[in-house]
């Protein structure tokens, strides 16, 4: 899935793309520079206090983390990514088992197999997983607890794959746009280059990339388990500072 996905799987067209991306010119010689972040969702930043409890969110988002980056409760205007846990097995399901949410990502089977969703919280539970988690949880806004997900998968060499879903009833909220927004700028691995994979008939979803100060460096495909079928893709790359 993406953000709910088997990470298992051998060498695609996109990898080879991102490692060619990647040799392109000497160091970060032959890549853009990564745009500035547009700030047309209202994300409160870094440095303004948060109404609950006067600190600033990069405060917050330090104090939930710990010792381990992937337990981090990070913090933007209206959602909270917070860690997986076994209670949002109802709620992921019923999103999951929605066509519309499985095709657009590569691992999502439909229909949605019994058992499932609950093996795939206790991997994103696991701590040995090279995927971390996080639901997109409004619940401190009113609304609900599981919105959708987000992930980055560590890829090694300080890359990772960021990857999200998010519930049909909160599409066209800009709910997708903060939550990458918020853990981009978060980048609780440290990772120094952020890769992102979308399939070309979900437009939608490469503007949340964009608006999040990707690159587009191009196209490939990847198999699509509820389609049963190898699906065209765009291929993103955003290099942080």
């Amino acid at each position: 899935m993406d953000g709910v996905e088997d990470t298992r799987r051998d060498e695609s067209d996109v990898q080879k793309a991102r490692r060619t991306a990647l040799s392109a010119g000497s160091g970060d010689a032959g890549l853009p520079a990564a745009p500035r972040l547009r700030d047309d969702l209202a994300w409160a930043g870094t440095g303004d206090e948060d109404r609950r409890g006067g600190l600033t969110l990069m405060q917050r988002r330090q104090a939930a983390a710990g010792d381990d980056p992937s337990r981090a409760v990070i913090v933007s205007e209206r959602v909270d990514l917070r860690p997986v846990r076994r209670s949002d097995v109802g709620l992921i399901a019923l999103y999951t088992a929605d066509r519309r949410v499985a095709e657009g990502t590569r691992s999502i089977p439909h229909p949605l197999p019994p058992g499932a969703t609950e093996a795939y919280v206790e991997r994103a539970m696991n701590p040995a997983t090279d995927e971390d988690v996080w639901v997109i949880d409004g619940s401190a806004h009113g609304l609900a607890e599981v919105l959708g997900a987000v992930a980055l998968r560590r890829m090694g060499g300080d890359q990772s794959e960021i990857s999200y879903w998010v519930a049909p009833a909160f599409w066209n909220t800009g709910f997708a746009s903060e939550a990458v927004k918020a853990l981009i700028e978060a980048n609780p691995r440290g990772a120094r280059t952020i890769f992102a994979e979308v399939f070309q008939d979900n437009p939608t979803s490469a503007k949340v990339l964009t608006n999040c100060g990707f690159d587009y460096i191009g196209a490939a495909e990847s198999y699509s388990v509820a389609r049963d079928a190898r699906v065209p893709t765009w291929t993103y790359l955003r290099k942080m500072a």
